[in-house]
């Protein structure tokens, strides 16, 4: 449930340490989160959300497979003030032997965006650095997680019909327990699940108040908190380590696959990158290739 009345000091600290990180030239971390469009009857057309991260040099979308599976036969549109552009790159989608969507548990896309794409995003965006996934996140029973991303029912047209605004939402709650993840067709160690019932939600002030549908926000990231040590002074920070993928209204269940996908599929594309990237061995991730713009 998005900041639970018993959590509401545990989310207060981690907003005031991104501040002071912010300072220190990271990025704030809602701003390495962005919505992803297709053009519908002319329209942009909201389908998902995307998490941008830097390794070294290089830059990348994250998003969740089925997301690019939408706009297979469209383009893949990101916006700033100015309007919109397709994202250029090459990227790799996780895909089980099978070939189906469907018993695809990792669901995840990653594009390494070209140049003339990135530089449009980083106008509006920012990318987290690498140092800020964290691959070996642990589970534990009611350990809060932090989904971030853009529901398409809060998308609202602005001034001309070419520009469209969407709000990003914040959802934390806590995991769900050991044994619901194997009734949910899940395992702890590569997904996250909590609890979440969209009637049953408070905001930052302690208020009852009901939720949006997240549809919309698969691809966006999954954070976890960790205390920091700053000037001397403790605080709570972030770290990603999950990609939403799905929301279960029937059980109440707001899921991502864990951030190690992923880095997976960046690994295997660029190879001279690993020494950067957080690793944990006992996930296996099978990919393909894809192309963009």
């Amino acid at each position: 449930r998005y900041a639970r009345q018993h959590e509401k000091e545990r989310m207060r600290r981690p907003v005031a340490s991104e501040r002071l990180l912010t300072k220190n030239k990271m990025p704030a971390f809602d701003q390495c989160v962005c919505p992803l469009w297709v053009l519908e009857r002319g329209k942009p057309d909201l389908i998902g959300s995307g998490t941008l991260l830097r390794v070294e040099q290089t830059k990348f979308l994250i998003t969740a497979a089925h997301v690019i599976d939408c706009a297979l036969n469209q383009a893949l549109l990101v916006g700033n003030s100015s309007g919109f552009r397709q994202i250029g790159g090459f990227g790799k989608l996780t895909l089980p032997v099978s070939g189906s969507r469907q018993a695809d548990r990792n669901d995840t896309a990653v594009i390494e965006l070209d140049e003339d794409t990135a530089s449009f995003i980083e106008d509006a965006k920012a990318l987290l650095p690498i140092r800020c996934a964290d691959a070996n996140d642990s589970f534990s029973p009611g350990k809060p997680y932090a989904f971030f991303g853009y529901p398409w029912r809060k998308v609202r047209s602005v001034k001309s019909r070419t520009l469209f605004e969407s709000r990003i939402y914040k959802f934390q709650s806590g995991s769900v327990a050991e044994i619901d993840y194997a009734s949910l067709g899940l395992c702890p160690h590569k997904h996250i699940a909590v609890e979440f019932d969209l009637k049953r939600v408070v905001d930052g002030n302690g208020r009852a108040i009901v939720a949006p549908n997240p549809e919309g926000m698969s691809g966006g990231p999954v954070w976890s908190f960790i205390p920091v040590d700053l000037d001397g002074q403790k605080m709570w920070t972030r770290r990603l380590v999950g990609i939403a993928i799905e929301y279960r209204l029937k059980t109440r269940t707001f899921i991502g696959v864990r951030i190690n996908a992923a880095l997976e599929c960046i690994r295997m594309t660029f190879p001279n990158l690993s020494p950067c990237i957080p690793a944990n061995p006992e996930l296996a991730v099978i990919c393909r290739d894809h192309f963009h713009g």
